[in-house]
């Protein structure tokens, strides 16, 4: 009986060991780190096609599930189509969607052309009744030109055949090429669409459509719907829109500058501001446009706006060369009225290098200010130059930053306040999207290795999470 009680005994301590170590192995994940919980050790690779697939946006619905969208590989038409797939909070394919998980939709009037083209999805949303509206490129089969495409689902992944045509809209400019970026919700449902429309070449327009929640054109916005920007007179791209908290449109991107002498094919930083009917907001910046030079080559390609109205926008800052820093993670910070804010990094700007080549992606800024962060989404690529002209090019890898509020790295995130992760083991891998979801953890989305890839990492800490439930 004695030997029988010291063996439990003994049995209850190593128990008690052993749930020490389980509780101290869970603790031990850093804010940053990969969340072991999600999918295959923090990362989820979703195949398409025996081809190049891609997620280039992500949402998180009001359930916690995840949508991702961007384009798949149609061997049928050796075109690329819009894709979607669901995944439950664990990253798991979510069956109630789709194909076990996965949609692609091949564009009404979208003929095999004489190449191959890529119609793909670049923005996402969830509507307030659940309804997924996507929006991006697609070919018309009709003009042979690219248009803005705006499609919307119901909640089970099929097209909400009460939008548009069958769940689709196309918008033509006149068979003039079209390019759809980015797109944004407004409260009372309305879509705003941002993208470039190539008049020429080397000019194009900055253009921005609103539809109705039926997916007509909104004729109270701008020119029966649209509204076209003539920035400088060179290379223009338009890659993101949100909303002020005054219900006004900002709009961010690239504005290449053609001109004699040494500065030609300089671009810069460029935000406009437009009213709520399309009109340009004269009383933002200089006539309603801001541009900010960092470097040779400098252009937005995420925007995020604070509760306050501070408006943070990144991209990337390239001093067309070969080597490190070409090009760099480039943020700025502006006040309501279009000002840089110099209470922000060095005189409102900042820039981070990472390997030979980076880019920003997408921008998210955590709640609470003045303690605020702000969380960037992108990639890096180490690049060997073989020659005086030629290289090779080292793998892509997710880039995940976080800063703090006056634009200093934050040393509690990943490693000096960065991390890195490797998708497809030395392939392409590029995150062109990230969301927050309500416990504070940081989800990307991009390719990797050829296929939708997500990453999820830990944004906040046990204790953090902790404090927030009392």
């Amino acid at each position: 009986m004695k030997a029988q009680r010291y063996l439990k005994i003994a049995m209850a301590g190593a128990t008690a060991i052993l749930i020490s170590l389980s509780i101290a192995s869970r603790t031990e994940a850093a804010v940053g780190d990969l969340d072991l919980r999600f999918g295959n050790g923090g990362k989820v690779v979703t195949e398409f096609s025996t081809d190049f697939d891609e997620a280039r946006a992500v949402a998180i619905q009001s359930n916690g599930k995840i949508v991702a969208a961007g384009n798949a590989f149609n061997s049928s038409t050796g075109n690329y189509d819009f894709a979607l797939a669901r995944y439950d909070k664990n990253g798991n394919l979510d069956n109630s969607f789709g194909n076990n998980g996965k949609v692609t939709t091949h564009l009404s009037g979208n003929t095999p052309a004489p190449f191959p083209t890529v119609e793909t999805a670049k923005a996402i949303a969830i509507q307030n009744n659940g309804r997924i509206v996507v929006a991006g490129t697609g070919f018309n089969g009709s003009t042979g030109a690219t248009d803005f495409a705006v499609l919307r689902y119901l909640s089970n992944g099929r097209l909400d055949r009460r939008f548009g045509q069958h769940g689709i809209v196309l918008t033509d400019f006149g068979g003039i090429n079209a390019r759809a970026n980015s797109m944004v919700l407004q409260p009372d449902g309305k879509i705003v669409v941002a993208g470039t429309l190539e008049r020429t070449f080397t000019q194009p327009d900055f253009v921005l459509v609103r539809y109705n929640t039926d997916g007509s054109l909104d004729s109270t916005f701008g020119d029966n719907g649209k509204v076209f920007t003539d920035v400088s007179r060179g290379i223009e791209e338009a890659n993101a829109v949100r909303l002020t908290p005054d219900g006004k449109i900002l709009v961010g991107g690239e504005a290449f500058i053609e001109c004699p002498g040494l500065s030609c094919g300089a671009s810069n930083f460029v935000l406009l501001r437009y009213n709520a009917n399309g009109g340009i907001d004269s009383s933002f910046g200089n006539g309603g446009v801001v541009t900010t030079d960092f470097d040779i080559r400098d252009g937005i390609t995420a925007l995020d706006i604070a509760p306050n109205g501070k408006i943070i926008a990144g991209g990337f800052a390239d001093r067309l060369c070969s080597g490190p820093g070409c090009p760099r993670f480039a943020l700025a910070r502006y006040n309501v009225n279009g000002s840089l804010d110099t209470t922000f990094g060095d005189g409102g700007k900042v820039t981070t290098q990472l390997g030979d080549t980076s880019q920003i992606t997408a921008i998210a800024i955590t709640a609470g200010l003045p303690t605020a962060k702000i969380v960037v989404a992108g990639y890096f690529q180490e690049r060997r130059v073989c020659g005086a002209a030629t290289g090779d090019i080292f793998p892509c890898d997710f880039a995940l930053l976080r800063y703090n509020w006056d634009g200093t790295l934050d040393t509690s995130f990943g490693t000096g306040g960065k991390v890195f992760t490797d998708i497809g083991n030395g392939t392409q891998d590029q995150a062109f999207d990230l969301a927050i979801d309500e416990r504070g953890q940081i989800i990307l989305a991009g390719n990797g290795g050829g296929n939708f890839a997500l990453t999820r990492c830990l944004g906040i800490s046990k204790c953090e999470r902790a404090e927030k439930r009392y």
